[in-house]
């Protein structure tokens, strides 16, 4: 039992991440964006910007949760950077010409879903081992009980 928790804590910690490889262990938010379409609109410094999706982790070790922050802009060079779009907005730019339209469809690709909510997987894993251990461990101890015992006629 030891050695399986210590693996699959093992396998949380160090698991590749989506939004940054090289950073073992977790804590706190991360975001990622990804990349959609270039767009003509330039931002307020005169930045290039594109089309992008949004995602936010929580971290503690693993996963707490993922969110779909939905469309952004991203500036060009700047991983981090973004500006956000509200539905008014997008509609705005949208008839203008400055976002396409219909915006591109983007997906939130399961491996983003299972390490965004890799902890409560891990605590399952965990607790669900226990309880079979266990079991195994009772009907053994009883199994060897009727063995011990004698029979009596």
């Amino acid at each position: 039992m030891g050695r399986l928790v210590a693996f699959l804590l093992a396998l949380v910690l160090l698991a590749p991440s989506v939004a940054n490889a090289a950073l073992p262990v977790r804590f706190g938010k991360s975001e990622q964006i990804e990349r959609l379409a270039p767009v003509a609109l330039p931002g307020p410094a005169g930045e290039q910007l594109y089309l992008g999706h949004k995602v936010t982790t929580q971290w503690f070790f693993g996963g707490i949760y993922l969110k779909d922050d939905g469309y952004v802009l991203g500036v060009e060079g700047r991983e981090k950077a973004y500006y956000t779009l509200k539905a008014d907005k997008i509609a705005l730019a949208q008839k203008v010409g400055w976002l396409p339209n219909p915006l591109p469809p983007y997906q939130i690709h399961p491996l983003q879903y299972l390490l965004g909510y890799s902890l409560w997987l891990f605590l399952i894993v965990v607790i669900a081992w226990t309880m079979i251990e266990t079991a195994w461990k009772r009907s053994r101890a009883v199994s060897q009980r009727a063995k011990a015992r004698p029979a009596v006629l």
